[in-house]
């Protein structure tokens, strides 16, 4: 494991929080959106995640604040 969680939860989450629509209104997960690779502007949420590198999950698990974003997008969604 690295950071707070594995590459694995860190995707389930981010998946979580760009697999439902509720992202389109809430400012928080937006914002978390802009901190994605500018390479995969344009492309809706869940393309961008399921594009990540393995160098990108490697910066995101170090990065404590985007993984604290990344656990409340999660629990953001609606059940």
């Amino acid at each position: 494991m690295t950071g707070m969680m594995t590459r694995s939860e860190l995707e389930a989450a981010l998946l979580r929080a760009a697999s439902n629509y509720s992202w389109t209104w809430d400012r928080h997960t937006q914002a978390l959106f802009t901190k994605f690779p500018k390479a995969t502007a344009g492309l809706h949420p869940k393309q961008r995640v399921l594009a990540f590198t393995d160098a990108d999950y490697d910066r995101y698990l170090a990065d404590t604040e985007f993984i604290a974003e990344a656990k409340a997008a999660a629990g953001r969604v609606p059940e």
